[in-house]
């Protein structure tokens, strides 16, 4: 497939799978006694750097962006506006990279699913070449997160079943313009430069994203520990908690070189309900401090907070 033809435009609906829908569960060797429990909310990231709680409406790219033979290749980085849909070289600004491009399954109905049906499907199909394609599983740890693209109304009653699967940074809801590419983006140290750090404590049930550099009360730790398919229930809290548990244990403490600090604890986000259905389908350890920090606490070990 190529994008360099204009032959034929169509309508494409675009959808972010963001990775903020979560809910808190702190661990309860380290929660206070008005903390222990777990609460699950819906919640999904809105304009900006914040996070809230609320529903996420697709986004609906207008009639002349390109269609199926148009499609951008594997490993394409693409700009996605209001009027193209366009390859450039990942050293030029771009919003998309390709993971891979798929046929949908052959037993889909004639008449087009709505937009939610076909978000869990491509979730299903998408995860692993978009985990493939960064390196690692931990985007729900990170900015980074599936970004898929399918055929509109028209284009699926002329018989179009594509499904591009890209991946994409995220500025709260919206896709941040970038250069270079983000293959291979979570392997090693680079994974640091998409982390998920929050203003407040994450064991709280809404976060605000904020750069690591700023000060800030919680980070996201590498390793996020796999629940199963969007097309699967979401597993029962205590279920969870008996996998994530020692899990966040070990990661924590691989994160920080120290198996425990008084000032620092480990909390677990769990995905909500709407979450789950929605491709988050990991848990995310974390490392939570009393006052916020100004600097990472990557392998800190037993040496005062970077306050």
């Amino acid at each position: 497939m190529c994008v360099a033809g204009h032959s034929v435009l169509r309508r494409l609906w675009l959808l972010p799978v963001l990775g903020v829908a979560f809910s808190s569960c702190s661990g309860p060797e380290s929660a206070p006694p008005d903390a222990a429990g777990e609460t699950r909310q819906t919640a999904a990231a809105t304009g900006g750097s914040g996070v809230a709680d609320d529903a996420t409406e697709p986004a609906v790219l207008p009639p002349d962006v390109r269609g199926a033979e148009d499609l951008p290749e594997p490993g394409a980085c693409v700009v996605v506006d209001q009027s193209s849909f366009d390859s450039v070289g990942c050293s030029r600004p771009h919003t998309l990279e390709v993971a891979q491009v798929l046929e949908l399954p052959d037993d889909l109905p004639r008449q087009r699913p709505d937009d939610q049906q076909l978000l869990s499907l491509s979730l299903t199909q998408c995860g692993e070449p978009a985990a493939e394609y960064l390196g690692s599983t931990d985007m729900d740890a990170t900015r980074l997160a599936p970004w898929t693209v399918w055929p509109s109304k028209t284009g699926w009653a002329r018989g179009e079943r594509w499904l591009v699967c890209g991946v994409t940074e995220l500025d709260g809801a919206e896709p941040v313009e970038r250069t270079g590419s983000l293959r291979g983006a979570l392997v090693g140290e680079p994974f640091y430069e998409f982390q998920i750090c929050t203003e407040g404590p994450p064991s709280e049930e809404s976060i605000r994203i904020v750069p690591c550099d700023q000060p800030h009360r919680g980070e996201a730790v590498p390793g996020t520990v796999p629940l199963g398919s969007p097309m699967d229930q979401l597993p029962d809290s205590s279920d969870i908690d008996e996998v994530a548990s020692p899990h966040c244990a070990v990661a924590v403490e691989n994160y920080l070189g120290i198996s425990e600090r008084a000032d620092v604890r480990t909390v677990r986000r769990i995905p909500t309900e709407q979450g789950w259905q929605a491709g988050h389908n990991s848990a995310v350890c974390y490392v939570e401090t009393e006052q916020p920090v100004t600097g990472t606490l990557l392998g800190i070990g037993d040496r005062p907070l970077p306050v």
